[in-house]
Parts: C-alpha cells; structure tokens; sequence
C-alpha cells in the first residue's frame, strides 16, 4: 500500500503514515514513520530508484487467487479475478 501511494499516486509520505497509524491498533510511531521513509527513499537507507512495487507482481506473487483483492477493492467483485489487468479493468 505504501509504495503504491508514494511511487504510484505520488502521495507525501507523511500523509500515508499519519493516516494509517491513526488505524492500527498496535501502531508503534518510530517503526510507522521509517517504513514509510524507506519506501519513499527518504529514510536512513534512502534507494529510491528501485524501491517501486509493481501491484500486479505483487498480487501475482502473494495473491495469486485474488482473494485479498476482492475483499478490499469493491469494484473487482464484479468480475473474475484476472491477474493480467488490474481489478476493476
């Protein structure tokens, strides 16, 4: 999720990392923050350049059946899971 707000939809960083920690549960601030610097490429281990997640590999490699994606992305519960165009497409 990160990555594809920082890298894809050129969110801010900071954006992400306060939103998402006003939803965990068990947030822990110093973690949250750096997680979100190294995916942006602006934390103590800044390599941005290949730090971009591509979503369909990802959904290839660790939601080969779509299931995490048909939870959470409404629009693909329409159409069958298809791991070579992106859900809702």
């Amino acid at each position: 999720m990160a990555s594809f707000l920082v890298k894809d939809l050129h969110v801010e960083w900071q954006h992400g990392a306060r939103h998402f920690m006003d939803l965990l549960i068990d947030g822990d601030l110093a973690s949250n923050q750096h997680g979100w610097q190294w995916v942006a490429g602006s934390g103590t281990d800044a390599s941005p350049y290949f730090r971009i997640f591509n979503p369909m590999t990802q959904g290839k490699k660790f939601d080969p059946d779509g299931e995490y994606v048909r939870r959470w992305v409404p629009s693909s519960l329409t159409s069958a899971h298809d791991t070579s165009t992106p859900p809702g497409n």
